[in-house]
């Protein structure tokens, strides 16, 4: 590591906002305002909660609230960067208490299982942050770093 990647790494590290975050915090957000999309891998369960979703609708956050889940996840998701700025979330049939306490200081009613879909994966790095969402789903990136053109 040169002397201005470890300069930009010690002001991404020091950084409440720095921009990977804030981009995986808005993509959660995005998430928790359209709904999450079921898929495990096994075609009559998702047919199966796709009914129940549609019988039993969910509520959707108020603006609000969905305000203050992205403040709170963009601070629980800087405390849980490791020092070379990299970390993963991962919701299987559950999801991390980085998202939970991020949805209870927000007073959102979430269930770790369906309200941020089974089998999502969001990689965040200093350059990148990609997502993989639903069993098997390829990965996408949704934020590049002009620094990794290089």
């Amino acid at each position: 590591m040169d002397n201005n990647d470890k300069d930009y790494m010690d002001t991404y590290n020091t950084q409440a906002n720095s921009r990977p975050v804030v981009a995986a915090a808005k993509w959660w957000t995005d998430l928790l305002r359209k709904g999450a999309e079921w898929d495990n891998g096994d075609d009559r369960c998702n047919a199966f909660t796709s009914t129940l979703s549609s019988v039993f609708p969910k509520a959707v956050p108020t603006e609000t609230q969905l305000e203050t889940f992205y403040e709170a996840l963009k601070a629980n998701l800087k405390t849980t960067l490791r020092s070379d700025g990299t970390t993963q979330v991962y919701v299987d049939y559950h999801a991390p208490d980085v998202l939970m306490d991020a949805a209870t200081s927000a007073g959102i009613n979430a269930n770790g299982m369906t309200t941020f879909g089974c089998k999502t994966c969001m990689w965040i790095t200093p350059h990148k942050v990609s997502v993989s969402q639903g069993y098997g789903a390829p990965e996408k990136t949704i934020w590049k770093n002009f620094r990794e053109e290089k």
